[in-house]
């Protein structure tokens, strides 16, 4: 006979003070979770974005660029080089870097890629802090987008399919919750190192440390990354069966759910293997699958339309728009800071409601609010 406490469901614990984070998914040594940690990975994928923030008001005097410049053509020109040297991340991972995911997780896994990526963003970030001219930077912080794309589409998946169907959502939220705190943190490295001065030889000091500082949690990423169960869902789809059961045992509470959800997991890769077109290339199957197509255009529109909408401006360039709007340096570093604390403590709401609420009505609650403040800000100033 099963005892009682072998069929008792998963429940939602108390764990590091937070009523969100399940005992379903607490590692082997009982403190940290898988999680936890792929929640805290998000930081070093945006920590990049604000520390270019700061950074900005420093390197473009250094290279020669002026956006200010008398001669209307060379201000505009010059203009256009900052903004693509700030974006050249996001550029390398529009046109390469996301289109690798899923290669790289097909061969390596989640955490393989993981670890990789994060290789890459800290190599990359470091780089950066070495450069001596504005195409050599843009060039660096065009490979940092290997890093950026395939591990800021994998880590959200290796956290759904470790966490429990019932709070999947709110724990995934957890991506979110750390990419604003790298946010945060991104703004705290710029104003910290703004006083540094320049060494002998070295010109530029502050800023070189303020885009090398974004490195640093990408090297934490790779201490840790192996110590976290590899994605049950992949270990499957690649027939390691014995390997997907202990990967659960380190993710449910006991035995007997482990077992269930290999079943579970198994089950529905087997359906979704007879759905798949033989012969086919996998991209045109989000085209050509109805529930595909659906689905990858709803996610499309909103993840385009979220980046497009313009909040990235804020990211970006706070600094410079304090700055030109009359603010000292410092305290166009310190209101930017203030920006990234707020955008952090608001993503908290989210993580009580969006298993509550949907996904779909926190969309269309906050993108009215979103656009209603942005119209403001761009007013305000």
């Amino acid at each position: 006979e099963r005892s009682h406490s072998q069929v008792a469901p998963t429940k939602t614990t108390i764990l590091h003070g937070s009523p969100l984070f399940p005992r379903s998914c607490r590692s082997g040594n009982g403190e940290n979770t898988s999680v936890h940690r792929s929640s805290l990975w998000a930081q070093f994928y945006i920590q990049d974005e604000t520390v270019i923030n700061g950074a900005n008001l420093f390197w473009p005097q250094q290279f020669g660029i002026n956006t200010k410049d008398p001669d209307p053509s060379k201000a505009s020109r010059d203009q256009w080089l900052l903004g693509i040297v700030a974006s050249a991340p996001y550029l390398c991972c529009a046109v390469i870097g996301c289109w690798l995911t899923d290669p790289l997780n097909r061969l390596l896994g989640r955490r393989g890629t993981i670890f990789v990526t994060a290789v890459i963003s800290a190599l990359t970030c470091f780089w950066s802090g070495l450069t001596n001219s504005w195409y050599h930077l843009f060039i660096a912080r065009f490979f940092l987008g290997f890093g950026i794309g395939p591990k800021s589409s994998t880590v959200p998946v290796y956290s759904a399919e470790c966490a429990p169907p019932n709070i999947r959502g709110a724990l995934v939220m957890q991506w979110q919750v750390w990419t604003a705190f790298g946010i945060a943190m991104g703004f705290v490295a710029d104003l910290a190192l703004y006083y540094v001065p320049d060494r002998s030889g070295i010109v530029g000091l502050n800023w070189r440390l303020m885009l090398g500082s974004a490195g640093i949690p990408a090297i934490i990423v790779c201490t840790n990354v192996f110590f976290c169960p590899e994605s049950p869902r992949w270990l499957l789809g690649k027939g390691r069966v014995a390997d997907a059961y202990h990967s659960l045992a380190r993710l449910r509470n006991t035995p007997l759910q482990a077992a269930r959800d290999t079943y579970y997991i198994q089950k529905q890769l087997e359906a979704e293997d007879q759905l798949v077109s033989r012969g086919k290339l996998r991209i045109m199957e989000l085209f050509t699958v109805p529930r595909n197509r659906r689905a990858a255009l709803a996610a499309g529109i909103v993840m385009f339309m979220q980046q497009f909408c313009g909040v990235n401006i804020i990211a970006y360039y706070s600094a410079t728009i304090f700055e030109e709007s009359g603010f000292s340096t410092v305290s166009a570093l310190a209101a930017s800071l203030g920006f990234g604390l707020i955008n952090w403590l608001f993503a908290g709401p989210a993580i009580w409601t969006i298993d509550t609420f949907g996904r779909r009505g926190l969309l269309l609650t906050t993108f009215p609010l979103m656009s209603l403040f942005l119209f403001l800000t761009g007013f305000a100033l």
